[in-house]
């Protein structure tokens, strides 16, 4: 009667006393037992829909009548001038009254909510997405639930990460939540990357649980979100090194553990290396294009990231220098057990370790104890297949006790042979020198000589040297004689001169022999030989690789030194001094150099022991090493 009242003309003058009639059903949730009741107009809430009044929102709204009776009366409401709260409205005063968790009330209730909300196309910034526990969250904080990378990698936290799984349907609410801020890579199925980063440091959590990392379940998963980056995409390129920083750190990448179809030298240390972990980080695996200089430290993968992918990592996906270091130092500790099928291709793997550390020498002459260490092969051949791997390794040495050119070895310190003059550089910056010799002046004459021995000599007794008669002294060195005449030797030396008049002379009142102990018969015969003639016959050294002629040759120059000091025969002494000089790139080493110059000092070979102190001083460190090993 009064909605027929209220379509009349004599209704509008009773409006305000209409108005107050409590007429209008308050509404009650379906399953509520509370008697009936009604509101006057003045004091309800007046919406049209049910499908929006949870009951979190009736209590914020109040006095709310019957969306279904509002439905009904929209003409006598209008007529009474009731404002009818539109949707848009409702929701911004009930989001403020929201609770934390769908809690008590219907999930399927809480769906229906939602799609009204959808197809109203309001778009809420509050937290109205609840997680798989029911708690509401803002959209952008969960993942898609269809996307099957999302799904791998939070498998396990499927209750915070997904929307409640009662949520999820209907499917054309999916856009809806997508256009809320869920994270989605949408149909062009490209990632951002911090949604990416998210997944990744969700396997790197299931890893480093014990039980977790050992499944197969977790491989599969992990292998689903490692897939993301086998491929060369745009996208990737655009992300910030930040989050290249962190994906490198995350061991997600299964390594290969099938090593069959390497050498046979390399498959017992490459197991090894990789039964260490089943999975492994882009930061703790080497590319198979540098597994020559890095198989005995580092795994390989079993599907390796897009080359992209790894120049955007540290070190842009190479190895460090200490770490293809370490692998050297393994590698020499396997050449004598190294077949001889194998060692064309383990010298291969020697010549890539020492091209890369030469490339990384910035890097290489920072590593503790490299150039003690003996890792380099010093073979005078480049064709390896004529050396068994015994005698290749017999080759080792060390930086240390390398010299880069010298004509001979020296002791310990070896010259670089044929194998290492490619990497002259990494031996130079690991401290490797060559040998210097001081600046050789030009031969000296004694001050006082006016001309020449042969000339002052042969006036005075050639014609008796060449009849062998007169002789009248009979030198005996080492049990050999060595005839002569005193009268010429006392021209030519002023000791001989001495001794003739004082105790060589003595002994020939009993025609004894002159013993002559302080010098070799060799020194004693080359002085006398060349007081007759002027030439002197000088030690040859014919092969100049035998350390063992050179160093007998150089005793007998600094035999007939020290002689010619003892007798005063200062031309003689003088030229002997000189022709070990000039002859020092083969006579004077790092390890005898301190020797030869103590007898240089000692025989007053004042030039001589100068050139040795000079080169003590430019080969300091050769020297050292040297002495270190007496």
């Amino acid at each position: 009667m009064l909605l027929e009242y209220l379509k009349s003309t004599h209704a509008i003058k009773f409006l305000p006393e209409l108005r107050r009639l409590p007429v209008w059903p308050l509404f009650q949730p379906s399953h509520s037992d509370k008697a009936a009741k009604y509101l006057h107009a003045e004091g309800a809430t007046f919406c049209k829909t049910s499908k929006l009044l949870l009951p979190w929102v009736v209590e914020s709204l109040g006095n709310l009548v019957s969306p279904e009776t509002v439905d009904k009366c929209l003409v006598p409401l209008k007529a009474l001038e009731v404002h009818v709260m539109p949707i848009k409205e409702l929701w911004d005063h009930a989001q403020h009254h929201q609770p934390t968790n769908i809690g008590k009330f219907s999930v399927a209730e809480y769906s229906a909510f939602v799609q009204e909300l959808a197809k109203h196309n309001i778009k809420p910034s509050t937290a109205i997405a609840p997680n798989g526990n029911g708690k509401f969250c803002k959209a952008m904080s969960l993942y898609d639930h269809e996307d099957e990378i999302f799904k791998s990698a939070f498998r396990i936290e499927h209750t915070t990460r997904f929307l409640h799984g009662k949520m999820q349907r209907p499917r054309s609410l999916h856009e809806y939540w997508v256009s809320l801020g869920l994270r989605s890579r949408g149909p062009t199925k490209v990632f951002n990357s911090e949604d990416y980063v998210q997944c990744a440091l969700a396997i790197q959590v299931r890893w480093q649980s014990d039980q977790s990392s050992q499944t197969s379940t977790f491989c599969q998963d992990a292998e689903k979100v490692a897939a993301y980056l086998l491929w060369d995409q745009p996208s990737l390129r655009d992300w910030p090194n930040h989050i290249w920083r962190e994906i490198a750190l995350v061991p997600m990448f299964r390594m290969e553990d099938d090593v069959s179809k390497q050498r046979i030298y390399r498959r017992k240390r490459m197991s090894e290396v990789a039964v260490k972990q089943d999975h492994c980080s882009l930061l703790s695996i080497g590319k198979a294009h540098d597994v020559r200089i890095l198989w005995s430290q580092l795994p390989i993968l079993k599907k390796e990231p897009v080359g992209f992918v790894l120049e955007k990592l540290p070190q842009h996906g190479k190895p460090t220098a200490a770490t293809v270091f370490a692998h050297l130092e393994y590698m020499v500790t396997q050449c004598k057990q190294i077949s001889n099928e194998d060692l064309s291709e383990y010298v291969k793997d020697i010549q890539a370790s020492y091209e890369y550390l030469q490339e990384e020498f910035n890097f290489a002459i920072l590593i503790p104890g490299i150039r003690e260490s003996k890792i380099f092969f010093n073979i005078d051949t480049t064709e390896t297949v004529e050396l068994s791997p015994v005698e290749f390794g017999n080759t080792l040495t060390s930086a240390k006790y390398l010299c880069l050119n010298s004509p001979v070895d020296a002791g310990v310190i070896k010259v670089s042979r044929k194998f290492l003059i490619p990497y002259e550089k990494l031996l130079r910056t690991l401290g490797c020198k060559s040998v210097v010799q001081p600046t050789n002046r030009a031969p000296r004459l004694s001050p006082h000589q006016t001309e020449s021995p042969m000339i002052t000599a042969m006036k005075e007794i050639v014609s008796l040297r060449d009849q062998r008669q007169l002789i009248d002294v009979i030198f005996e060195a080492e049990g050999r004689e060595k005839p002569a005449h005193r009268i010429f030797l006392a021209a030519v030396s002023d000791y001989c001169k001495a001794q003739f008049s004082g105790e060589w002379g003595r002994l020939f009142a009993h025609q004894a022999k002159i013993q002559v102990k302080e010098m070799t018969f060799t020194a004693l015969s080359q002085m006398i030989d060349f007081a007759y003639t002027g030439i002197v016959d000088w030690p040859q050294v014919h092969d100049s690789e035998n350390n063992d002629e050179i160093a007998k040759k150089l005793d007998e120059l600094l035999d007939l030194l020290q002689a010619t000091d003892m007798w005063l025969l200062e031309t003689l002494h003088t030229m002997t001094e000189d022709k070990i000089i000039d002859n020092a790139a083969t006579y004077v080493r790092p390890d005898n150099v301190e020797s030869v110059r103590d007898i240089a000092k000692d025989a007053n070979a004042s030039s001589l022991t100068s050139h040795c102190d000079a080169f003590i001083a430019d080969n300091s460190g050769f020297v050292e090493a040297a002495r270190s090993q007496k």
